[in-house]
């Protein structure tokens, strides 16, 4: 029973350390298996902000052309 129970504690610690590792990459959109510790870079952040403004821009678009459509 002993073996059992500390079998299964070292694996729900080795689960959760693996699954924070793989769950913060996917949350930062960074490649599952990199470093999560790597600090972004300048051209990352750069990037990832543009395609938040540009999602943005493009939802504003659509919403205004709905509206439009709507009226005629």
């Amino acid at each position: 029973m002993r073996k059992i129970l500390r079998g299964w504690f070292v694996g729900l610690i080795l689960g959760a350390a693996i699954g924070f590792v793989l769950g913060y990459n996917h949350g930062r959109g960074a490649a599952w298996l990199s470093n999560p510790f790597q600090p972004r870079t300048l051209d990352q952040r750069a990037h990832d902000a543009g395609q938040k403004a540009l999602d943005s821009a493009r939802q504003g678009v659509d919403k205004l052309d709905r509206k439009l459509d709507g009226k005629n």
